[in-house]
């Protein structure tokens, strides 16, 4: 389950990064500067999460978390400076293309960022779903070992005492429950006498 979420994070970092690539190489489009930071944190996701999944290494989630967090951030960032939230004199655009400009709009309120900060959180709760599956994986399959190696190491106990020999009932004659002792007294005294 760890493996399918985390192969799901990875169809969401490339779907980003192909549309970027496509926006930029075919349309023409230039990137602003905020784009360019969130692009800078989608497009290593695009490799590093197929490197945890062959084979599968549920610490990938310790690599990729640390550039999905902050590309969510800079995407939030966006969205507010398009918005209007953010004032004009802290914005980060001052060469090139300005970051409040919206390049593409669709049904009247989809941009570019929305868009970003929508797979940025997609793959951080895909992580760290990932990440809680596998750590119960891996405690269920600790006490499962664990219970393995008990019950090996308890066989190889019971292997390793020799079998008790069997005692066979004495046939005296008077061996009863109040006699039994004296029986075995006058056998250990006359071991060749056989009853």
């Amino acid at each position: 389950m760890a493996w399918t979420l985390i192969f799901g994070a990875w169809l969401v970092a490339s779907v980003p990064t192909l549309g970027a690539l496509f926006l930029s190489e075919v349309m023409k489009l230039p990137p602003c500067v905020l784009c360019w930071y969130q692009r800078i944190f989608m497009f290593p996701l695009v490799l590093i999460l197929p490197i945890g999944l062959f084979p599968f290494d549920r610490k990938v989630v310790r690599y990729a978390l640390p550039l999905a967090v902050p590309g969510l951030l800079f995407a939030i960032f966006h969205l507010l400076l398009i918005a209007g939230v953010i004032p004009e004199s802290i914005r980060p655009c001052t060469q090139g293309i300005p970051c409040s400009e919206k390049t593409i709009e669709w049904f009247g309120f989809v941009t570019i960022p929305l868009l970003s900060a929508v797979a940025f959180s997609s793959i951080i709760a895909l992580l760290i779903a990932a990440h809680s599956r596998s750590s119960k994986l891996s405690k269920r399959l600790f006490s499962s070992l664990q219970r393995r190696a008990c019950c090996w190491l308890l066989s190889a106990a019971r292997c390793s005492i020799p079998p008790r020999k069997k005692i066979r009932p004495h046939s005296c004659p008077m061996h009863s429950a109040r006699h039994s002792f004296a029986c075995t007294r006058r056998r250990k005294a006359n071991p060749m006498r056989r009853s």
